[in-house]
């Protein structure tokens, strides 16, 4: 959650039991800790993935729920975020290029191959790339992804006129970062890896 946690021993040590089923028997622990009968559940992004799940296991716990940016992680979302398919990599190709361009052809057939490339890389674990470079090219991607604004009404010749999406792509993007977020990003994009692969 804040960042603050930090177990014993290296990165791969941090990944350790560390599933969605532990994180939510740890946020059962908090409840019960906190002394709280009912709770509202917040999450976003893959935190609404959380959630829910502590949810379907501690539904007489739950008042509600505040969800944002929900992701479910399920196959098509997944593919749709990190397939070689006709998802975000069509959005963005020039992003979807720097992020894969390590990656031999067999580890770019699926989604999984890719996340499970990127968190040996992440951990040491491939010669091919540098831990930090892989943080960096993942985070790259999600800062792509996150960056792009969808084109307006008034965008193209005049007022109102039809979009070429393919015309305006680039100006509708924002820049990524070049250089990697640093401690708890780099922790962040490491840990998102990891339930990406282990879902």
């Amino acid at each position: 959650g804040c960042g603050k946690s930090r177990r014993p021993g290296d990165a791969a040590a941090q990944l350790e039991a560390n599933t969605t089923w532990h994180l939510v028997e740890d946020i059962e622990a908090l409840r019960k800790h906190l002394g709280i009968d009912q709770w509202v559940v917040a999450g976003g992004s893959w935190g609404t993935t959380l959630a829910l799940a502590y949810a379907s296991r501690h539904q007489d716990h739950i008042l509600g729920m505040v969800l944002r940016a929900a992701c479910l992680f399920r196959d098509e979302e997944f593919d749709f975020f990190l397939g070689p398919g006709h998802g975000a990599r069509t959005a963005a190709p020039l992003a979807w290029s720097k992020l894969t361009s390590w990656l031999s052809p067999a580890e770019v057939r699926s989604a999984h191959e890719i996340a499970l490339a990127f968190r040996e890389a992440a951990l040491g674990q491939d010669a091919k790339m540098k831990p930090q470079d892989a943080v960096q090219r993942w985070v790259s991607w999600e800062m792509t992804l996150m960056s792009a604004k969808p084109p307006t009404p008034n965008e193209g010749s005049g007022k109102g006129a039809s979009v070429d999406p393919s015309a305006g792509a680039a100006s509708r993007r924002r820049e990524p970062p070049t250089t990697p977020w640093a401690g708890l990003h780099a922790s962040q994009a490491l840990l998102t890896m990891h339930y990406v692969v282990e879902r």
